[in-house]
């Protein structure tokens, strides 16, 4: 028998992406191309290697072409290639796809290849190069021994799936279809087509291995399905093999013999003669047709029906004595599909395909909104939730302090130290204590003054850069054509008043945590000490609380009020990793599936349902257990006969001074977070203002040399009235008197005075100073150096086109949406507590920073 059948690949011409990419990577990403220019490279020579200079068919190249699939998969979801006509816009990247058809069609004016600006085609040509290649690699294989079945059970498995995938992308891509072999019909055929064949090699294995005849028979003529099926869809194809159809169909007929004869072997181990006799006869009746027809595969096959018939009939006529019935009373053969076309599809994004993504630090600009809204939404909903139960927990602290709480229990123990002053005592010693506080609040200062010396810097630099404009204009006139400084930073002055506006605010927030510092520090200093060193200080009882009903009741209130403190803020840690959650690969993923991104963001914010729900229910039990407390202490005061002693005032300070120490404890921590992201936003910042400086500089050295070429190159007479020298006399004049420094290499025009007899000759004065030299500008000081973020893009201010163009050693960057604002930079995201994280400053309404109006101490004052 032939072997199996293979499809013919397609061919596809060259494609220089980085033409392309690389304007747009400046433009919208805000990145230098030469960044890219090795992922570029590498994704062009792969499709080179793998489309355009097709080589022999080996496993090798199919991985390569897989790779190269998801590789551009990934880029075009992070650049707008063109793949609607609809859908064009001026952002959108065309890139000209030109593929040649893998079937030779008939016809003087048959179309060879298709070429368009739709990435489609691009997607089209290597799923179908992907279906045609394993379809190659499974013909090729040695159908003798069992590793090459394997494998050709496998590929013929993967083209089918391919081809199904395929079918499904055309009828979408293209409702017009585009050629001969990008017609859903013909790639629905050939899917068929491959999983006739897998199910056929599974076919073989089940013979060598000389399985029971009922499976193979179920096998065998799943397979004859699937190549009547193929044999309808291919029919009336002109552009196929004129050999494909003859061998589908004798294959079919060829797999129906050999069910036939297994199903009538398994009927006579039954002893179910006569249908076996039944199925014997339409066996040999086919084998002959087939034999006819030229196949040599069904010699060995015929004789084996003859064989078996003779000696079933045989042993029915003497023994048996069965009905043979006629063909059509017998049931249908049973089937068994292993091959089949509901096999799931393959995905290209997973590491085993596509390696390294070579463009896995790009953000796709659609996915950046819906990724700040992602963030909004959620920040939004974590400051909710944090400020409602730190709300439950100043309401308790604060109304247990108005009682004396319980420090008016505590007064009266037996006991010379509390027991559970000492547990608070022990918790404030293996967190640092004062020291520790302290220590962090001093590291905050310094991180404060970072931000500060950044700041400072950058608008340094805008103001040295604005100082050289209005010099350079009051020395040229209205002949310096350079865009005003004011213009072009007025966006950027605007952030750095933002940035300022919220270094103040934290400042402010600074003093009010020292202050609580120092109103705690003493009691702080007290928890500190040993067991033995607290009761000391601490004075003796002067009388015993009685241990009455409400006496115990109210511990055990006080216990359950302590028991809500730990589940209020194991809450609110819980809320707070919300916020690292990062859900840009999601919506990366997400990409061309159809499924709205909003649906992908609601899904993420979905526990904060759950969330919220726990929230209120801790709340709503701690402000009833709040209620009983309140009522019980009533009780209480009724009973008490002495007012308040020396002891239980020490009381109430010791747990205010505790209470406040967490307070603190979460401050200075919230704080270091803020500032270090506050660093990072400022390092972007004054690099986003050094590279602007430096452009600016370079331009300015360039108009200052057409200045001087164009004022060397004018003839003396028409110095006067070149447009570009107009009133320049006055200029020259005033420069030759020392007020205007000229050009360097400035040659008068003006020719030498005449030699006169009475009086030497007065040479023509030279000029007085140089061009002003641009500055250097070092964004960040020594003494604070943060690194400079690498993969997070930045924004630069609008640069106006220059007729003296650019140096071709920096490119700035061009304004893109979301570059500085959004997507949030890769350094983590800024948590929301008391020391509300600095947004990312956008040129909009600036947003409150919360972390300028601090919270007063969740704990109060005693």
């Amino acid at each position: 028998m032939a072997g199996l059948i293979a499809v013919p690949l397609k061919r596809a011409d060259s494609v220089a992406f980085a033409e392309k990419v690389a304007p747009f990577l400046a433009r919208q990403y805000g990145q230098d191309p030469a960044n890219f220019s090795a992922a570029v490279l590498e994704l062009t020579q792969l499709r080179e290697r793998t489309i355009v200079k097709t080589s022999d068919v080996h496993e090798y190249n199919l991985k390569a072409l897989m790779r190269y699939y998801g590789q551009f998969l990934s880029f075009m979801k992070r650049f707008p290639l063109l793949t609607d006509e609809s859908s064009k816009s001026s952002e959108t990247i065309e890139i000209k796809f030109t593929w040649h058809e893998a079937f030779e069609t008939p016809g003087l004016f048959a179309k060879k290849s298709v070429s368009s600006k739709n990435a489609r085609v691009e997607q089209a040509g290597v799923l179908f190069n992907l279906a045609a290649t394993n379809s190659q690699i499974a013909a090729a294989q040695n159908l003798g021994n069992d590793d090459g079945r394997k494998q050709a059970v496998q590929c013929l498995q993967n083209a089918a799936t391919l081809f199904k995938m395929l079918k499904a992308s055309l009828a979408a891509w293209f409702p017009t279809p585009l050629s001969t072999d990008f017609t859903p019909a013909l790639v629905g055929g050939l899917a068929e087509l491959m999983v006739a064949q897998a199910q056929e090699v599974i076919w073989i294995k089940c013979t060598a291995e000389n399985r029971a005849p009922e499976v193979i028979s179920m096998i065998a003529i799943q397979a004859a399905d699937y190549y009547a099926t193929a044999q309808a869809t291919l029919t009336g194809r002109p552009e196929l093999d004129k050999g494909w159809l003859p061998r589908i169909m004798a294959r079919r007929a060829l797999l129906t013999t050999d069910a036939l004869l297994r199903g009538a072997e398994a009927d006579l181990a039954k002893d179910n003669h006569g249908a076996a006799i039944t199925r014997l006869r339409e066996a040999d009746n086919m084998a002959r047709q087939i034999a006819r027809a030229g196949e040599p595969a069904v010699q060995q096959l015929q004789q084996t029906i003859t064989k078996v018939l003779s000696r079933a009939e045989k042993e029915n006529s003497t023994i048996y004595l069965k009905p043979v019935p006629d063909l059509s009373s017998l049931d249908p053969l049973p089937r068994k599909a292993l091959a089949s076309l509901d096999k799931p599809a393959i995905d290209f994004s997973s590491p085993d395909i596509l390696g390294t993504d070579l463009f896995a630090s790009l953000t796709p600009l659609s996915v950046a909104g819906s990724v700040s809204t992602f963030r909004q939404r959620r920040e939004a909903v974590v400051k909710e939730l944090v400020d409602k139960l730190r709300q439950s927990t100043e309401a308790a602290v604060h109304a247990l302090r108005a009682m004396n709480l319980p420090g008016a229990l505590e007064a009266g123990s037996s006991e010379a130290v509390p027991k559970s002053l000492l547990d608070k005592a022990q918790a404030v010693r293996a967190a640092g204590g004062l020291d520790a506080v302290a220590g962090k609040l001093q590291s905050n200062r310094k991180l404060a003054e970072g931000c500060d010396e950044l700041l400072r810097t950058a608008e340094a630099m805008l103001d040295d850069e604005e100082r050289e404009y209005k010099a350079l204009v009051q020395k040229f006139g209205d002949r310096w054509k350079q865009k005003p400084s004011e213009t072009l930073t007025d966006k950027t002055r605007a952030e750095a008043a933002k940035y300022r506006d919220i270094l103040g605010k934290s400042a402010a927030s600074d003093d009010q945590v020292r202050e609580r510092l120092q109103q705690h520090r003493d009691g702080i200093q007290t928890l500190a000490g040993t067991p033995a060193q607290i009761a000391a200080l601490l004075p003796q009882a002067t009388a015993s609380t009685a241990d009455t009903p409400e006496v115990a009741a109210l511990r055990a209130l006080l216990d359950e009020m302590d028991r809500l403190r730990l589940e209020r803020d194991g809450r609110e840690q819980e809320i707070k990793d919300q916020e690292k959650l990062d859900i840009t690969q999601a919506l990366i993923d997400n990409l061309n599936t159809g499924v709205a991104e909003t649906t992908v963001v609601e899904t993420w914010l979905a526990p904060f349902g759950t969330l919220r729900d726990a929230v209120s229910d801790v709340t709503a039990r701690s402000t009833a257990a709040l209620d009983k407390v309140k009522a019980l202490f009533e009780d209480f005061s009724r009973s008490r006969t002495t007012s308040t002693s020396p002891r239980e005032k020490m009381l109430n300070d010791l747990y205010a001074a505790h209470d406040g120490f967490l307070e603190l404890q979460g401050n200075v921590t919230e704080g270091e977070k803020f500032y270090g992201n506050l660093s990072t936003l400022l390092t972007k910042f004054s690099t986003k203002c050094t590279d602007y400086c430096s452009t600016r500089s370079t331009e300015r050295e360039q108009m200052l040399s057409e200045l001087s070429r164009t004022i060397i190159s004018t003839p003396v007479e028409q110095y006067h009235t070149h447009p570009e020298l107009a009133g320049y006399a006055g200029l020259k004049q005033e420069a030759q008197g020392g007020a205007y420094p000229l050009p360097k290499g400035y040659v008068s025009p003006d020719p030498p005075a005449p030699a006169h007899p009475a009086s030497p000759p007065v040479p023509t004065p030279a000029p007085t100073s140089a061009p002003v030299a641009p500055q250097s500008y070092h964004p960040t000081p020594a003494a604070y150096a943060v690194p400079t973020p690498q993969s997070a893009p930045y924004q630069a201010p609008s640069q106006p086109p220059s007729q003296y163009g650019q140096p071709s050693s920096y490119a700035p960057a061009a304004p893109s949406q979301g570059s500085y604002g959004q997507p949030q930079p890769p350094y983590g995201q800024p948590q929301q507590p008391a020391y509300s994280q600095p947004q990312q400053p956008s040129y909009s309404q600036p947003q409150q920073p919360s972390y300028g109006q601090p919270q007063q101490p969740s704990y109060g004052q005693a």
